[in-house]
């Protein structure tokens, strides 16, 4: 089984005999094709590789912000626990300093009063 060959690199359509069988060349076909296929399929991994390292790049900068946030918002939900543990002694507070107003009004009021009355009297 000899296969005919044209070889073009002459410039002249010469003939060499080949003592291949044609199975082997077949396969030699075969193995070419499917190394082909096999290299196209690399780079469409490779593709997907970048694009997965991309998307990687981009949800670790995504976490790394919802981390920060998450930070922020714990010690923001720490400052207002801690206010409402001090909100009741605040407002007690508040009370105690509203009725020594009251009382120091009520006596500025009193003496007004009686400065008042007093210069009325005696004016």
């Amino acid at each position: 089984d000899r296969v005919c060959v044209a070889d073009e690199h002459s410039g002249a359509l010469a003939f060499w005999y080949l003592h291949t069988s044609l199975p082997d060349i077949l396969n030699t076909i075969h193995s070419s094709f499917a190394m082909e296929k096999l290299q196209s399929q690399l780079k469409q991994s490779q593709s997907e590789i970048l694009s997965f390292q991309e998307q990687v790049r981009s949800l670790s900068l995504s976490k790394a912000s919802l981390s920060t946030e998450i930070t922020r918002v714990s010690q923001k939900c720490s400052e207002l626990e801690q206010k409402v543990v001090d909100l009741p002694k605040v407002r007690k507070d508040n009370k105690e300093l509203q009725n020594t107003l009251r009382y120091v009004a009520a006596n500025v009021w009193g003496e007004s009063g009686r400065s008042t009355r007093t210069t009325a009297r005696f004016g």
